[in-house]
């Protein structure tokens, strides 16, 4: 299965189309986070963007690498590189829904003090066309998480 995704990841860089990414959203769990904090203390505008290459493989499932840079939680530069793959589904005419994980590293200066730190989290998607919603929860951790991320991916 590795070397499955290894050879979908060398397609999509070889033969894949091209996607852009605009970052543009943090959801930080109320549960985890005070009112006061996150009206006062939290970005949650992570503008940002990316580039990257997809493939679509024979059962229709996606495999993407990517890399993107956006604003974190605290207004500062953090960056992601990594693969996701999707699995999709018809919802209405040309929209369909979507369901993946995504296995990158990222690099912060208030985790790991920018050294690569790898991660794997869950992702949801809505796509119509070339134009897909990608959105995925980030799990607590000691320095940070719980965590809801979403960025727009133009496919061509």
């Amino acid at each position: 299965m590795l070397s499955y995704k290894v050879e979908r990841s060398r397609d999509a860089l070889s033969r894949g189309r091209n996607d852009l990414y605009a970052s543009g959203l943090i959801w930080h769990a109320p549960w985890a986070y005070g009112s006061e904090r996150r009206q006062n203390e939290l970005n949650e505008a992570a503008w940002g963007g990316g580039f990257g290459r997809s493939v679509v493989d024979a059962n229709g499932n996606t495999h993407s690498l990517f890399a993107i840079a956006s604003r974190d939680s605290h207004f500062k530069p953090q960056y992601l590189a990594g693969y996701q793959w999707t699995t999709y589904w018809p919802l209405a005419g040309q929209l369909r829904g979507g369901l993946g994980y995504s296995v990158f590293a990222f690099s912060r200066d208030d985790i790991g003090n920018w050294f690569p730190i790898p991660a794997v989290v869950p992702t949801a998607t809505l796509r119509y066309r070339e134009l897909e919603l990608i959105m995925t929860y980030i799990p607590g951790i000691t320095q940070g998480g719980n965590v809801g991320y979403a960025v727009v991916r133009l496919s061509f």
